[in-house]
């Protein structure tokens, strides 16, 4: 939150979708945050710093921006760059996710910021590249990187949060929303006498099955509820 004022750094027509993505940190994370789980942070997890042999990941390096923090925000800081200038965000990020839950399991409140974490640490990172090129206009290297970070953005920024963090509980191995579990219950019980809404035997009716893993069918519309809708 100690960036925000460089916002005034970033390009006018950037500066509202930053905002914006600073406005959900505070809505759906800041509420959360005394729950979050601390631990000793990397936080810079990317292809760069991985010592890989033979195919497979041997060691990790470049502890220059280690820190104490919220647990998630390393798995959040870890997808931020994996999800960079990725055309399917939700096939790249549901591995990412699942591997590091068997790992290191997350709990719920955890789940449901995850997404909203990788937004705010690319607001942060746009804000302090565009903070130190204003100090340094010759320096091309300091907004090499902006471009792909915005366009994550406006993906993320475009997408239903709760989505989103239906989407990674799912991938960490949680019920997909926090009631799931008592609302079967209650479905299941003597208590719930459900009567029918509609005209058909939904028993008999057709069924249309639908995925939300990465490349099935559809979700190239999840990002936009209408165009889903229409979809569907």
């Amino acid at each position: 939150m100690a960036l925000k004022p460089w916002i005034e750094d970033i390009a006018s027509e950037q500066r509202s979708l930053v905002r914006r993505i600073y406005a959900r940190y505070e809505e759906r994370v800041l509420p959360r945050l005394a729950r979050l789980r601390s631990a000793v942070l990397h936080q810079d997890a990317n292809d760069n710093n991985l010592v890989v042999d033979g195919g497979e990941v041997r060691g990790l390096i470049d502890f220059g921006d280690m820190a104490h923090g919220r647990q998630i925000n390393e798995l959040a800081v870890t997808l931020a760059y994996a999800l960079l200038d990725v055309e399917d965000i939700y096939a790249a990020a549901a591995p990412v996710i699942a591997g590091y839950a068997a790992a290191f399991a997350l709990d719920g409140d955890e789940a449901e910021v995850l997404f909203d974490l990788v937004a705010a640490r690319l607001a942060a990172s746009v804000c302090i590249s565009s903070h130190r090129a204003r100090d340094f206009p010759d320096n091309d290297y300091l907004l090499i990187s902006q471009a792909p970070a915005f366009r994550l953005l406006e993906r993320l920024d475009q997408t239903n949060p709760a989505f989103l963090a239906a989407f990674a509980r799912n991938a960490a191995g949680l019920p997909p929303i926090p009631t799931h579990d008592a609302v079967v219950a209650w479905l299941s019980s003597r208590e719930c006498s459900p009567v029918s809404m509609f005209d058909v035997d939904l028993n008999r009716a057709g069924r249309c099955l639908l995925s939300l893993t990465g490349k099935a069918s559809g979700m190239e519309h999840a990002g936009d509820p209408v165009a889903y809708w229409s979809w569907l």
